[in-house]
C-alpha cells in the first residue's frame, strides 16, 4: 500500500492475455512489434481515444491504460 492506494502487480503476460494482445510474430524487432501490437489493440479497445495512442511514443500511454483495464 502507497499512500493509501492499494497496489497491484500484474505480470506483463497475464495484463496482455487478458486484453488480447496477441504475441509478437518474429523475434527480430520484437519489442517494436509488441509496441505496435498495443498501440494498435488500445486502438481497438477504445476507439474514440485511438488517436491518443496513434504515435509510436504513445505506447507506454496504450500499455498503462489496458494494465487498468486488466486489473478490474
Amino acid at each position: 500500500q502507497a499512500q493509501g492506494i492499494d497496489l497491484e502487480f500484474v505480470p506483463v503476460a497475464t495484463w496482455r492475455q487478458v486484453v488480447g494482445v496477441p504475441r509478437a510474430l518474429s523475434d527480430e524487432n520484437r519489442r517494436k512489434e509488441i509496441k505496435a501490437l498495443c498501440r494498435k489493440r488500445a486502438a481497438e479497445l477504445w476507439p474514440t481515444e485511438a488517436t491518443r495512442f496513434r504515435r509510436v511514443k504513445d505506447a507506454d500511454a496504450a500499455e498503462a491504460a489496458m494494465i487498468a483495464l486488466s486489473i478490474c
